[in-house]
């Protein structure tokens, strides 16, 4: 006898789409409060982020393959120089709008944003450095080892030059990141302007109002505050 749902293999894995929903759902509000929303977000970071949310692995690919399908979350993936594998930098969307490509503009933001946190490790490493072969230095001279000492001295610095140019660096990567924040901002603030005023002007037109509409008002009130002195001057 021929067994009902005799051709479905056993080992195959089946996904229930209304726990990826739900776990989108969970995944969006965690981004919303981390306020990660329209932010350039590499594959590590957003693992990072949601470590401790109970995802995972294999659930955090589905959710977001789920995402990507609908439009809620941009995925792009990026070569890294000298390397075979890629990065992957995520971008989710506000609530109610769509997921939009990653512009030249974020990507160079983002690259700017990963260069000075790679400087501020460097920076960390070096100053480190510089202390240890400070501490050898007072350790040789109280050995006695003059000539070690020497070399260690020399060694700090030099140590010392890189610190200040990896430093140099990172003013200017802040300098420039502080001068696109503040654009972006400053445009943000031109777009309100712009939003608001068609807004208003979309008002005045719908509720029928014009520089001559707005004439003749103040016109009719001038008259009815002239009537309404003479009558008071009249009673009194």
């Amino acid at each position: 006898e021929k067994m009902v749902g005799g051709g479905v293999d056993e080992g195959a894995e089946f996904v229930c789409t209304e726990v990826v929903k739900g776990q989108s759902v969970a995944l969006e509000k965690l981004i919303q409060k981390e306020n990660k929303l329209n932010v350039l977000l590499s594959m590590e970071g957003f693992k990072d982020l949601v470590k401790d949310s109970g995802f995972t692995e294999d659930g955090l690919e589905l959710v977001l393959h789920h995402m990507a399908c609908q439009q809620r979350v941009y995925m792009e993936k990026l070569p890294d120089e000298g390397l075979d594998n890629k990065r992957v930098l995520l971008k989710f969307a506000a609530p109610g709008a769509k997921a939009q490509p990653i512009t030249d503009i974020e990507r160079s933001i983002y690259n700017l944003e990963q260069t000075e946190q790679n400087l501020l490790k460097m920076i960390d490493k070096l100053e480190q450095d510089v202390s240890g072969a400070l501490l050898l230095v007072k350790q040789n001279i109280a050995q006695g080892k003059k000539q070690v000492a020497k070399s260690n001295l020399k060694k700090k610095h030099l140590l010392e030059k890189n610190l200040e140019k990896k430093m140099n660096v990172l003013d200017n990567v802040q300098t420039m990141l502080s001068r696109i924040h503040d654009t972006q901002t400053d445009r943000n603030v031109i777009e309100a302007y712009k939003i608001g005023s068609n807004a208003l002007k979309n008002a005045f037109a719908n509720s029928g109002i014009t520089p001559d509409t707005v004439d003749d008002t103040l016109a009719e009130m001038k008259e009815i505050m002239e009537q309404q002195d003479e009558m008071q001057t009249m009673i009194s």
